[in-house]
């Protein structure tokens, strides 16, 4: 998809959804982590909240999205666009795919009372889920470049992200595990509704939890995960990527094995399924 942004003399197409998406090297969360002074759990449950586990890029080379109607509806000056700009949040108005969340930012894009640049500041993206209007807390000038970098790399999501937590001033609340705080500071005031906190909260005792138990699961990442993929490509799954980076369509193929092997279909990789998989 190509977006086309209006100048003052023609419109200019440029490439900001889909880049060279370079995933996550095996260290890169624990390295984010350890740039801020934060406990990598806490970390990786920030992650793990806003994407439900997913990876930094879809199989198409694009992020994951969400466009906010709520927020296009306070950046084009209040004008009402039915389902795309909207005064009141409305959890009804997301696609209940990646795909129709895509086709709702290209219609933002094309509508001439929102337009591309609004549209791009009121999706969020990646895996951090930063809405666009905040690129300039992540260190970028407009928000062409927040989008392109992000598309080229999922490390430059993590950096984003860092950016992000320093410039709100939320270390401490995250280095502290003060999730309540945290959720206000990242979610907005009304996380309550979404009970963010206690996702954050939640994801966080699992990830601690999941660290030391042998288990492999969806927000997990690093050389044992690479190693799981590359048993599924082995296994008959050549669509998995070898990323390093347990998502959900890791944990479908480890179902799938699950389930051939009659052994309880969970998606994580326990000792059993290691050994259905030939991995011990």
């Amino acid at each position: 998809m190509t977006t086309t942004l209006s100048g003052a003399a023609e419109a200019v197409r440029l490439p900001v959804v889909v880049g060279t998406a370079r995933p996550l090297g095996p260290n890169d969360i624990a390295f984010a982590a350890g740039a801020l002074g934060v406990e990598e759990a806490a970390y990786r449950a920030v992650l793990l909240v806003e994407t439900g586990g997913r990876s930094a890029y879809r199989p198409d080379g694009r992020m994951p999205i969400l466009f906010e109607a709520h927020i296009a509806y306070r950046l084009n000056g209040g004008v009402t666009v039915p389902g795309l700009a909207e005064r009141n949040w409305d959890r009804s108005l997301y696609s209940s795919t990646a795909s129709g969340e895509y086709d709702r930012l290209d219609r933002a894009c094309q509508h001439r009372a929102i337009g591309s640049a609004v549209a791009l500041q009121a999706a969020s993206w990646g895996l951090p889920q930063i809405l666009g209007s905040n690129h300039a807390m992540c260190g970028f000038g407009d928000v062409e470049s927040f989008v392109r970098a992000l598309a080229d790399s999922a490390f430059a999501q993590l950096a984003a992200l860092n950016s992000f937590v320093t410039a709100r001033g939320l270390l401490p609340a995250l280095r502290g595990k003060r999730w309540s705080e945290f959720a206000r500071g990242y979610n907005g005031t009304a996380f309550r509704e979404n009970l963010y906190d206690e996702k954050l909260a939640a994801a966080y005792q699992r990830v601690r939890g999941a660290a030391g138990d042998g288990v492999l699961g969806i927000g997990d990442i690093g050389p044992d995960v690479a190693a799981l993929q590359r048993a599924l490509q082995r296994c008959g799954f050549p669509a998995i990527v070898e990323d390093g980076d347990f998502g959900r369509r890791t944990a479908n193929a480890v179902e799938q094995v699950q389930a051939v092997h009659r052994l309880p279909v969970t998606g994580r990789v326990d000792q059993r399924t290691a050994i259905a998989l030939g991995l011990v």
